[in-house]
């Protein structure tokens, strides 16, 4: 991901499209000669696009077809195009294994399958239009649906492309090779070695088969009556055997244990990753750790996400920074200042942020990168560089990539999460809330939460979605600790840098911002949504930017649907109209509270409450509005009580959105039903 994006940046200037393929796949054009004939016929009717998604089909490398009239020359040059010409049956969806024609000055974030950030809609081309070809092997059986994997058992010949391009490519390898005569003719005695050593290596086998085949016929008898006795003493060897490998193969690839869903489907399997250019770097020979993930920003500096050692002060550390994508040319030298941020909850490191103050000739202008390296003169080359995000204005028209929304949702990172059921519930009610961004953090998710942010985020580049979905990944390393290697020793995989990221990234692309987890809502109990709420304690108090919503606990282990919402409880795996029981008790404010806030407000913002700000706090009165947190219970036995406010106010509109999300993942499973196996209540 960071050779795409620095190929992306490096060359946008220079460039008017850029495409991102690996070594074995082609973008076709189909429906003309040229990509640039394409291109003009999709613009000359609306120019308005970042880029142009291609779905991809595989020509299986074991369907070996030459075209009748390039036998020779694809033997000769071992062209793939020109000696596999059948292909599956199947082209994969938009985003999975597609690929990009893109304007590269329209997209700031470039990932393996398509755009992350842009600021123009992606145009996803029909399959007449064109298509990637992929000369590969076939994909494991598990890719694949039964169904679709019975219609690829037998392939299509499709000639397009060599019908199109065949005569021009045998010319130009024909011309090429000639220049390379050595290395053609080694290249072919090394093919009739490995040829001649295989047919060789196929008679020893042969030999052997047949003498060890004469063997067990000898000793067939003599082992039959042994053999079957073993069979009979131990039946379910085989069995244990293969739960054995199983379990280990589950363990190595972190796959939640299996169980049927409401749809019919297994849960979530192998964790995945998704695609941006964010990653933490380490800045070599500055303190003992220094972590860096993001540069923001901010004005007069910019604000440098990072994790590091606790207590350990770093003094020695500037900033360079280049108004261009050049880094050969004379970047401007800075002293950085290190400042790490509260909540350790005693652990060996911390979240910090590192400023780097922007020199006064930039006169405003928002340099392009920025790199970090020891104080040894402005001649050292930077330990690591990092692109400058937010340099743009918020966007007034409430569109796109920059776009000013009213309220943005952090949520905390994502570890080995499969709970598709609960993240398609939080996006849906956060929207009847009135939230219309939600930033995640991605340390490893499994299957059906991948599909389910990969269809958000696709509906909402292509203009079909409101509701922005930002999945940033969040690879935390692995370092030695204790004589072994363990993820960082950390509070919650860097809850606060994360916060401080969505902060400080959001800050002017927002008016409010709302930090919760996936299992808590902030309520409004009066007042139709989040908006209404806040702007009427505003007009009461123009000061007021921080509003504290008080915690209250409904419990997991009382399945209590609401009347009327039974079968939707289960069906949707809502925890919402599903559990309608709390604690009767709220934690008093900064004791599990959540906020919402007005970011440019607030500098330093913790987990329950604002380290750091201007402004006047609100805290709303519990009958105003509350944090459900729905989990099991937190403390004790406390006295319980039946609240149906939120279904009563939001069960109708959730139940639809719900109903109407699901019908559209089908195959994917829910990850698991709150209400089938609930945990035993001590109480």
């Amino acid at each position: 991901m960071a050779a795409i994006n620095d190929c992306l940046h490096r060359y946008r200037e220079r460039s008017k499209f850029m495409t991102f393929t690996d070594l074995d796949e082609y973008i076709i054009p189909r429906s003309h000669k040229t990509w640039s004939q394409f291109i003009n016929h999709v613009q000359s009717s609306n120019s308005r696009q970042s880029g142009f998604l291609f779905r991809t089909t595989i020509f299986r490398q074991e369907w070996t077809q030459p075209a009748q009239a390039y036998r020779g020359v694809a033997d000769t040059y071992r062209s793939s195009i020109l000696s596999h010409t059948q292909r599956e049956n199947y082209t994969f969806k938009p985003r999975l294994r597609s690929k990009m024609i893109v304007d590269p000055k329209k997209v700031e974030e470039m990932g393996v399958y398509f755009a992350w950030r842009t600021s123009e809609k992606t145009y996803t081309v029909p399959e007449t239009d064109g298509l990637v070809h992929s000369y590969r092997k076939a994909l494991p059986k598990d890719q694949y649906t039964e169904d679709e994997w019975q219609r690829l058992s037998t392939p299509v010949t499709d000639l397009y492309v060599v019908e199109t391009f065949g005569e021009k490519l045998a010319a130009r390898l024909k011309e090429v090779w000639a220049k390379l005569p050595e290395m053609n003719q080694k290249e072919q005695k090394q093919k009739d070695s490995v040829d001649l050593q295989e047919q060789e290596n196929q008679d020893i086998q042969k030999q052997e088969e047949s003498t060890e085949a004469q063997q067990q016929a000898k000793n067939l008898d003599a082992h039959k009556q042994t053999d079957a006795q073993k069979q009979v003493e131990r039946p379910d060897e085989h069995k244990e055997a293969e739960s054995i490998d199983v379990q280990k193969d589950v363990e190595n690839l972190n796959v939640r244990n299996e169980k049927e869903s409401p749809h019919g489907a297994k849960t979530a399997s192998v964790i995945s990753k998704s695609e941006s250019y964010h990653s933490f770097q380490m800045v070599e020979g500055v303190g003992s750790f220094l972590l860096v993930y993001a540069a923001i920003w901010e004005g007069t500096s910019v604000r440098i996400i990072s994790i590091k050692k606790l207590d350990e002060p770093i003094t020695n550390l500037l900033c360079v920074f280049w108004d261009s994508l050049d880094q050969t040319s004379t970047g401007v030298t800075v002293k950085a200042n290190v400042s790490d941020l509260p909540e350790s909850q005693g652990g060996k490191h911390t979240a910090a942020y590192i400023t780097c103050p922007v020199p006064p000739e930039s006169k405003g202008k928002p340099p392009v990168l920025v790199g970090l390296g020891k104080s040894k003169g402005a001649s050292s080359k930077p330990e690591v560089t990092l692109p400058i995000e937010a340099r743009n204005e918020p966007k007034p028209d409430g569109s796109g990539e920059n776009a000013k929304v009213e309220f943005t949702l952090c949520v905390p990172t994502m570890f080995r999460y499969g709970n598709a059921a609960q993240l398609v519930e939080k996006l849906e009610m956060s929207r009847l809330l009135g939230v219309r961004r939600i930033v995640f953090f991605n340390l490893s998710v499994s299957d059906n939460v991948d599909a389910v942010l990969r269809m958000y985020m696709q509906d909402w580049s292509e203009g079909r979605e409101s509701l922005e979905v930002v999945v940033n990944p969040w690879q935390l390393p692995r370092v030695p600790q204790e004589g072994q290697t363990k993820h960082l020793d950390i509070h919650y995989f860097g809850q606060m840098a994360g916060i401080d990221y969505c902060l400080h990234r959001y800050r002017r692309f927002t008016k409010y911002m709302i930090f919760s987890d996936l299992d808590e809502y902030l309520i409004p109990l009066q007042h139709a949504n989040l908006s209404h709420l806040i702007s009427e304690l505003v007009k009461q108090d123009h000061l007021s930017k921080m509003f504290v919503f008080r915690s209250t606990v409904f419990d997991h282990g009382r399945p209590s649907p609401a009347q009327g919402y039974e079968a939707k409880a289960v069906q949707f795996g809502s925890s919402l109209l599903g559990f309608t029981w709390r604690d009767d008790f709220f934690y008093p404010a900064r004791l599990r509270s959540k906020l919402i806030v007005d970011p440019t407000s607030v500098e330093e913002m913790g987990i329950h409450f604002v380290w750091r700000g201007s402004g006047s706090t609100v805290a709303i009165p519990v009958d105003v509005g509350m944090v459900g947190h729905y989990r099991h219970r937190l403390k004790g036995c406390r006295p319980q009580v039946k609240d149906t406010r939120v279904v009563d106010k939001f069960g109708k509109r959730l139940a639809a959105r719900l109903k109407e999300v699901w019908s559209r993942l089908p195959d994917v499973p829910l990850g698991w039903d709150p209400l089938e196996k609930p945990a035993p209540s001590s109480c």
